[in-house]
């Protein structure tokens, strides 16, 4: 296949994920709309349908691999899926896109050694995560927490890059490190005390936010 259907047609799905993904939030608001059936769905949609392709679709056109374009290629196949209905199915096609997707990311990592490429890193992992957990059967609540990491650790570890010019001091990368740890570690706490994991994952980040904030490249061009 050409390399520019390799990359438009994940991004056709992930785009038809996104529109359904905002129908479905609509409906779920409690809007009239036709086809509500899709209301359930709409964290999947936005998560795994259009961020997951998305993400995949980057990472592959970034690594410059024809295999890496398979996760990508997955993650819109169970947007598809999602769309007609067939969760079971979506599952197992998000796992395998999250595994190609982890697997890109080390990849990237030995070319490109650092915090950012960790974090970008750790983002996968967490889809992969709580994809592994929706596939066993895992209520959606119990899965959100891990796919927040997603999203939360792709633009931490995207930002963290850009922030590289500004040359952070040791202990500041030290201390999102350790806002990284408690933040997973909130997680795994909360599957024996519920407030106190989600107490502890909440503060970090919050923490991780001003991290950002404190060290965001583009607070200094705009002085």
């Amino acid at each position: 296949m050409a390399p520019g259907r390799l990359r438009a047609l994940p991004g056709a799905a992930g785009l038809a994920s996104l529109l359904a993904g905002a129908w479905a939030g609509l409906a779920r608001m409690g809007w009239p709309l036709p086809h509500a059936g899709l209301a359930p769905l709409h964290g999947p949609l936005m998560l795994c349908g259009f961020t997951g392709t998305v993400i995949a679709l980057e990472r592959a056109v970034g690594l410059g691999e024809g295999w890496a374009y398979a996760a990508p290629a997955l993650a819109a196949a169970g947007a598809v899926a999602l769309l007609a209905h067939a969760v079971a199915p979506a599952t197992g096609l998000f796992v395998g896109a999250a595994l190609l997707l982890v697997a890109a990311q080390v990849v990237i990592a030995r070319r490109s050694p650092g915090l950012h490429t960790a974090l970008t890193g750790l983002g996968a992992a967490c889809w992969l995560a709580g994809n592994a957990q929706w596939a066993r059967g895992a209520p959606l609540f119990a899965v959100v927490p891990w796919w927040i990491g997603f999203p939360l650790f792709t633009i931490a570890g995207e930002r963290v890059e850009l922030s590289r010019v500004l040359r952070p001091p040791r202990a500041a990368r030290l201390l999102l490190a350790g806002l990284v740890v408690a933040w997973i570690a909130g997680l795994v706490v909360d599957e024996w005390t519920f407030v106190r994991g989600q107490m502890a994952t909440g503060l970090a980040t919050a923490g991780i936010a001003v991290w950002l904030f404190r060290h965001d490249l583009s607070r200094r061009v705009m002085h």
